[in-house]
């Protein structure tokens, strides 16, 4: 039987600078007192999320006012679409690797660790592994989430795609099927910004 273990302590330490994360929910305690804590030690100093608008601003107008005015030090964008944005992504980024986490997962301690949750991870250090297009595609959603929320949010995935060279040079984003053998494949699917 395979025990249970909290993700983020799975995420290798050194390799990584910068982490974009989607979630339907947060809990923005857990956020900044753990995960945010815990990747930095990691070496994973840039963080941003987008989380369902509706979440978010539940949870900061609880967490705000138990914050007694200590400043933030993170990027989170509220997502709005027609139904639930409920997509969880974590993909971290190094200046050679790209580590691309997609699950079940939320934002939380509960998500993270204490409920029974599947992640699949996609490790990639090289444009000619079989699991590029992959990585490719993941980021070519998240860009586009990232897009559609104006010119900060742009510069960040502009930044993250300029400190790592396997993002640097990607021309278009294709939604290609990854052959990884014995006749097995992969591919993400995703709608845009419409909910599921």
């Amino acid at each position: 039987m395979i025990g249970s273990r909290k993700l983020i302590n799975e995420i290798p330490s050194g390799k990584f600078h910068s982490a974009l994360m989607t979630s339907y929910s947060i809990n923005l305690y857990y956020w900044e007192s753990q995960l945010l804590k815990t990747l930095s030690r990691k070496g994973i100093n840039y963080v941003s999320a987008v989380v369902d608008s509706e979440c978010l601003s539940e949870q900061l107008y609880y967490y705000n006012s138990a914050r007694d005015g200590k400043a933030p030090k993170f990027s989170l964008h509220g997502f709005q679409s027609e139904g639930a944005f409920h997509p969880k992504i974590q993909f971290y980024v190094g200046r050679d690797v790209v580590l691309a986490l997609v699950g079940s997962g939320n934002i939380s301690i509960s998500g993270h660790g204490k409920n029974l949750e599947i992640w699949n991870p996609i490790m990639v250090d090289s444009v000619e592994s079989p699991l590029f297009p992959l990585i490719q595609s993941i980021w070519g959603y998240l860009s586009g989430i990232y897009r559609l929320l104006g010119s900060e949010a742009t510069e960040i995935i502009e930044t993250v795609k300029e400190n790592c060279e396997l993002l640097k040079n990607l021309e278009g984003i294709t939604d290609s099927e990854c052959n990884v053998g014995d006749g097995m494949s992969l591919r993400f699917f995703a709608n845009g910004d419409n909910s599921l």
